[in-house]
């Protein structure tokens, strides 16, 4: 008489077990990437584990071309990776088949002795929320080789050849930052920054700041599945800017990063104003006076027109917002005169996206 156990795991609930003669089979959901239990949506490291092991009492073998498992999933909610991902097979095995929702395993050349196990796993792919179940049924090939079907072994009990469990897929990773930094070259922030490559990130949107408090959004990236590493650069206004990451989830949670500062010596212009985020993208620019006094702004269009006008006054390191810039994108000029003496003390470019 040969022995046969075959049972499914879900993580933490044995949902099936049996016994028949000679293998047990253990298949397993792995928690990789997930979130209590869970698979997050998209995760790229789910896995299902599946052990094979020779319970024979006695000193017979599991031969070659012998075993050919069929693990399947409910395809509207995960789907079986494709082959050539598929690289966590015991030596000697091979893949049958793979249509996406079940994938065909052999053992080929590989045999193993009593007491002996083979543990692998097969990756898969969440694709959308819910529940959805996993089955296994253990089949059999004819000995010589993978693609032909054969008998069962002597004294198997069909009746112990199939079992199942269930997956959830719920959600999405959280976005993990794994750092933020950055550096001033040629008068410009590079900043970079590198996320775990499950992070389902909607988009990021950089900020910056002239006093670490008051930040503005100076630029958002798009977010890109799979991706790790991204960057951002941007013109350093002055002597020394702040920035963090706003960083949004696709299930739109926001997280914020932490703040850096760069110093650098680039148009620091201490005897007057600098103005940040520059290129403008959104309807808002402040300007920060260095210098106490009453100004004039003009904002003047690549025609030459004044598009805007504003009388400030300002104490030395005053922020002045500028707000409602609802002006069409293009570069302007800004003018900035003492009032006073209405000579201009500064034009600087300014980019509205």
């Amino acid at each position: 008489m040969k022995k046969f156990l075959f049972t499914a795991l879900s993580g933490f609930l044995l949902l099936f077990s049996a016994k028949a003669q000679d293998l047990d089979i253990n298949i397993i959901p792995l928690l990789n990437g997930s979130i209590n239990g869970v698979w997050p949506l998209n995760a790229s490291n789910a896995r299902i584990q599946v052990t094979v092991c020779n319970n024979d009492g006695g000193g017979r073998s599991v031969p070659q071309f012998k075993v050919r498992p069929v693990i399947s999933v409910d395809p509207t909610k995960v789907l079986m990776a494709s082959s050539v991902l598929q690289t966590d097979l015991p030596a000697g095995w091979s893949i049958v088949s793979n249509t996406g929702n079940s994938i065909r395993l052999c053992n080929s050349i590989d045999t193993w002795m009593p007491g002996e196990c083979r543990t692998f796993t097969i990756l898969i792919t969440p694709v959308a929320l819910g529940s959805g179940p996993v089955s296994a049924t253990l089949n059999w090939a004819n000995g010589v080789t993978c693609s032909s079907s054969g008998t069962q072994t002597t004294g198997n009990i069909t009746g112990n050849d199939n079992s199942g469990t269930s997956v959830t897929v719920s959600g999405t990773v959280p976005i993990t930052l794994m750092n933020f930094e950055g550096v001033v070259n040629n008068c410009k922030s590079n900043l970079k920054w590198k996320v775990s490559k499950d992070s389902n990130t909607d988009k990021f949107q950089m900020e910056q700041s002239a006093d670490g408090y008051r930040f503005s959004t100076v630029g958002t990236i798009a977010g890109m599945q799979g991706r790790e590493d991204y960057d951002f650069i941007i013109s350093h206004p002055g002597s020394k800017m702040y920035y963090r990451l706003k960083m949004l989830d696709l299930d739109g949670k926001t997280t914020y990063s932490n703040i850096i500062n760069l110093t650098s010596a680039c148009d620091r212009n201490t005897d007057l104003f600098r103005v940040y985020p520059n290129p403008v993208t959104s309807s808002v620019f402040n300007i920060e006076f260095l210098k106490a006094g009453k100004y004039d702004l003009f904002l003047i269009n690549a025609s030459g027109s004044v598009v805007r006008e504003e009388k400030v006054t300002a104490s030395p390191g005053q922020l002045i917002r500028i707000s409602n810039i609802n002006h069409p994108a293009g570069t302007y000029m800004l003018k900035v005169t003492e009032s006073a003496s209405d000579s201009i003390s500064k034009l600087t470019k300014i980019v509205i996206l």
